[in-house]
């Protein structure tokens, strides 16, 4: 009896460590694109793999499947998708028009080759603050049009066209849910018209 007490100890454990590794998600894509980029490319990591695994990373491999891997220091997710791809794709041109000046491999340690890392709370307050200015010029830029066009027709039009924006912006760029999104829509809405 005291040997099926310690089995069915080691089982339970064994299930709670399954049950917390399923909770970690699966990597972001850009990251595992990121990754396989970085241990192919020889002026990056230049690190591969041998034997049956070799091909483990590649997506066109029937071996690879998203839903199997994890990561265990996932991106933190404070923005919606689109919004993160644009940030890593600005990020990458920044980088390649300018940031190259500055900001120069750390070749001491051999590990990581050819690679840069930005500060992650930089970024975000960086991208924070083009969002409140990007945010601000749509609401100023709602008003001044609507000052200059005199036409009821084309200021209800107006008022359609630049509310759709703003929700359609509100859709791609923040995690709200459809309830929120609604309503900041319609409080513009109403100040808009005023």
């Amino acid at each position: 009896m005291l040997k099926i007490r310690e089995k069915l100890v080691e089982y339970n454990q064994a299930i709670l460590i399954q049950h917390k590794i399923a909770k970690i998600g699966p990597p972001n894509k850009q990251d595992l694109n990121f990754l396989h980029n970085w241990m192919r490319s020889p002026s990056m990591g230049n690190v591969y793999l041998l034997g049956a695994d070799s091909n483990v990373w590649e997506p066109e491999s029937p071996e690879f499947d998203l839903a199997e891997m994890v990561c265990l220091l996932p991106r933190q997710r404070d923005s919606s998708g689109s919004v993160t791809a644009l940030r890593d794709y600005l990020l990458q041109q920044y980088h390649y028009l300018i940031g190259h000046r500055f900001k120069r491999p750390d070749h001491s340690t051999g590990i990581h080759g050819n690679t840069v890392r930005y500060s992650h709370e930089r970024v975000e307050i960086l991208f924070a603050a083009i969002g409140a200015v990007v945010g601000s010029l749509l609401l100023v830029s709602t008003i001044v049009v609507l000052y200059a066009v005199k036409s009821t027709e084309m200021r209800l039009l107006t008022l359609g066209f630049f509310t759709t924006g703003f929700s359609l912006a509100l859709c791609l760029f923040t995690n709200g849910r459809m309830v929120e999104i609604f309503s900041a829509t319609a409080a513009r809405r109403d100040t808009s018209s005023l």
